[in-house]
């Protein structure tokens, strides 16, 4: 499994960067909707009641998120304080919806810098527009330049994100540039949560040499006499071909929970795509 960790500014264009890697075939877990979640159950809309009053409830006693924001970024200590009541739930509910996923999945998290990514988080990608940009596109949000330099001043400044971040988008021109830098960003994220291990039987050091040759799997350390290879799963039937070839007996094939990103950017550079 590869996860992308992608957060942005405010009007810089994440989700839409989210989208185009989902119809790159990433599976995208959306921090805002997971909150969305959060604020439908009961111990959290009693929290937020407590503490701002009615007034943050609609008529039927549901959250208006609305009413949070604007109590939230009218100070620091509101702030940190709802990000204490969300932040742990949120990364445990993804953490959570993890353990059942594989392949490519995308982490959208708005804060993701500020809270500081999770330990599954193994690349991170950080969308970023101009400030008249943000502000054009936010209009229609009600969020003017000034209201969101108000809710900005909370968050890491654009300059530390590129620092952090292992990849920067920026989106100020059209959507068909963001969609091609998005693609060749994809193709990578893809294939690394393509990326997997497999055993062999037999063939020796020829057979290792036909997968390098071939640009088909990498060779790691053998395993008690055993070929152990990384390759892409979408490679496996060319590999299946090769083996069958040497007389070698190909044992499994598995897709890890966790590469290291050395590792796995270091074998992706060898490997046929």
């Amino acid at each position: 499994m590869w996860v992308t960790g992608l957060t942005g500014d405010i009007g810089a264009g994440k989700s839409t960067v989210a989208s185009l890697f989902s119809d790159r075939g990433a599976v995208v877990l959306d921090a805002d909707d997971i909150v969305r979640g959060l604020w439908r159950r009961p111990a959290f809309v009693e929290a937020a009641r407590l503490r701002w009053g009615e007034e943050v409830l609609d008529e039927e006693g549901r959250i208006q998120p609305s009413a949070v924001a604007s109590r939230a970024f009218a100070s620091d200590g509101e702030y940190h304080w709802l990000c204490d009541l969300l932040h742990g739930p949120v990364f445990l509910e993804m953490e959570r919806r993890l353990a059942s996923l594989s392949g490519w999945v995308v982490a959208e998290v708005p804060l993701l810098f500020e809270s500081g990514p999770p330990f599954w988080v193994d690349e991170t990608v950080y969308v970023t527009a101009s400030a008249p940009t943000r502000a054009r596109r936010n209009a229609f949000r009600g969020l003017d330049g000034a209201h969101l330099s108000a809710r900005e001043r909370f968050l890491l400044p654009s300059e530390e994100k590129r620092r952090r971040a292992h990849f920067v988008v920026d989106n100020d021109a059209s959507l068909e540039v963001l969609a091609r830098r998005a693609e060749t960003l994809g193709r990578d994220f893809a294939d690394l949560g393509g990326m997997g291990l497999f055993l062999s039987l037999g063939g020796g050091e020829g057979f290792a040499e036909a997968l390098a040759g071939g640009r088909l799997a990498v060779s790691l350390p053998s395993v008690s006499g055993q070929g152990l290879f990384l390759g892409l799963e979408r490679r496996f039937p060319d590999v299946a071909r090769l083996a069958e070839a040497f007389s070698v007996e190909v044992l499994l094939f598995d897709l890890p929970r966790r590469l290291a990103r050395g590792t796995a950017r270091r074998a992706l550079e060898c490997l046929d795509r």
